[in-house]
């Protein structure tokens, strides 16, 4: 028996995601994710513009100074975590086989640097275009076009 596809279509604010049965071109609904409205702020209004210091040792003068991170490319960084946890979850409960990932730069870079090993290995297509803003019907025949259906068992 073959497993579904776990199909991503993310940018660094929202994802959807999706899973289709061997041998079909039709997406299902699977679940939908956003982050939390604090990424919807303008950087002035998440954080300290100021980067951090701490010491390094106990030496007088021993200053070390944090590269700043963006308070919003932070949370980008936390949103990708989140969801390749949650292609984890789906990889164990052993439903999906393959999985394919539409998102933008930099945010797929970002996501596939956070995949599992086991996600990692189930990757097989992962495209810089965020399709988050399309209907349903665009995002099935870009996937189709990306993606054939994988062959269905005893086909």
């Amino acid at each position: 028996m073959q497993k579904h596809d776990l199909i991503l279509i993310a940018n660094s604010i929202e994802a959807r995601l999706y899973t289709r049965a061997p041998g079909h071109a039709l997406l299902v609904p699977l679940d939908s994710l956003a982050q939390d409205s604090e990424a919807r702020r303008k950087p002035s209004e998440q954080g300290p513009d100021r980067p951090g210091h701490g010491s390094k040792d106990n030496r007088p003068g021993g200053v070390n100074f944090a590269p700043r991170i963006d308070p919003r490319h932070k949370l980008h960084l936390q949103f990708a975590d989140r969801l390749s946890k949650r292609i984890d979850q789906e990889l164990s409960g052993g439903r999906c086989g393959r999985i394919a990932v539409f998102a933008g730069s930099p945010f797929l870079g970002e996501l596939k640097s956070r995949l599992s090993q086991a996600a990692a290995k189930a990757l097989c297509t992962a495209l810089d275009v965020d399709l988050t803003h399309l209907p349903i019907g665009e995002i099935q025949q870009r996937v189709r076009n990306a993606l054939p259906p994988a062959a269905a068992a005893g086909a």
